[in-house]
């Protein structure tokens, strides 16, 4: 797509990039455009419609015909203007850290109805990512003590920047480590855990999306064997974690509820065991209570 020497107005060049994007099969192509183009101009996607008929100088175009190109090539758009939008709030994102799903505000939104009524709770989010649900947390409860902890320094550092950005820092301790291994010596016990592992099943890793596949941190998405690696790991040990009927919440795969519910009822260590559904009303998430 080579449109610099082409005097261009904001209508134009919507239309030719719209229309490129949809040759190459690129989803939502209108929406990508006017994202990609708001973001060059830093302005609103509703601005560009202000101004439609206004011309566009080379370094505008050249800039936004590279973006146009990186998401050719299958680079999510989240990524490319380094943001996603969640609980309502903007975070930064890069190839570090998974890209927030909109079903992961079910489970925080389910977890924050179980504590809100716990003055100064203690939480912990275990894999943190992008911090996503500690800084949602953080801004929802501003009196609860807040853990967040992932394997992944780089990840811990947009994790960081988004604490500042929306200024919990200060309600946030961020902690590096594999799941429980950096919490053995600090003798602490939770009155919530929150935790979105990987849980993409290893077997169906190579079918993903390629724009998942070859972006996405694989880290965040392989969870091993059936998916559950790391999920039987959490339950394992989570009731040593939790106080007495301190609740978990773990997301997942639809296909692996069960097994996760009946993991859980095994330890004997929890009641209240349940699933809940996500927006298009599967089975997304487990809660449990400590007993």
């Amino acid at each position: 797509m080579n449109l610099t020497n082409i005097p261009l107005t904001i209508k134009d060049i919507l239309a030719s990039s719209t229309q490129y994007l949809k040759n190459k099969d690129i989803d939502n192509p209108r929406l990508t455009a006017e994202i990609l183009l708001s973001f060059v101009l830093g302005v609103e996607r509703q601005t560009l419609y202000i101004n439609y008929h206004k011309k566009l100088d080379k370094e505008v175009i050249q800039n936004y015909c590279s973006l146009i190109q990186r998401r050719i090539r299958g680079e999510p758009i989240q990524y490319i203007i380094g943001k996603k939008e969640f609980w309502a709030l903007e975070f930064d994102v890069s190839p570090s850290v998974l890209i927030p799903r909109p079903e992961t505000e079910i489970l925080v939104e389910h977890a924050i109805m179980a504590i809100k009524d716990t003055k100064g709770a203690h939480i912990l989010d275990l894999g943190t990512g992008s911090g996503v649900i500690a800084i949602t947390m953080a801004k929802e409860l501003p009196d609860a003590k807040i853990w967040a902890l992932d394997i992944s320094m780089e990840a811990i550092g947009v994790a960081i920047h988004n604490a500042k950005k929306h200024g919990v820092l200060n309600s946030i301790r961020f902690i590096r480590g594999d799941l429980w291994e950096p919490l053995r010596c600090m003798d602490l016990q939770f009155h919530l855990i929150v935790t979105n592992p990987p849980y993409i099943p290893r077997e169906d890793y190579e079918q993903l999306p390629k724009e998942i596949k070859d972006w996405e941190p694989r880290i965040a998405l392989n969870g091993g064997a059936g998916g559950l690696s790391l999920i039987k790991r959490i339950i394992k040990e989570a009731a040593n974690f939790l106080l007495p009927n301190g609740s978990i919440f773990i997301e997942m795969s639809p296909q692996q509820v069960n097994s996760a519910i009946e993991l859980l009822k095994k330890t004997n260590r929890f009641h209240s065991v349940e699933g809940i559904t996500d927006y298009s009303h599967q089975l997304r998430i487990v809660k449990a209570c400590r007993i």
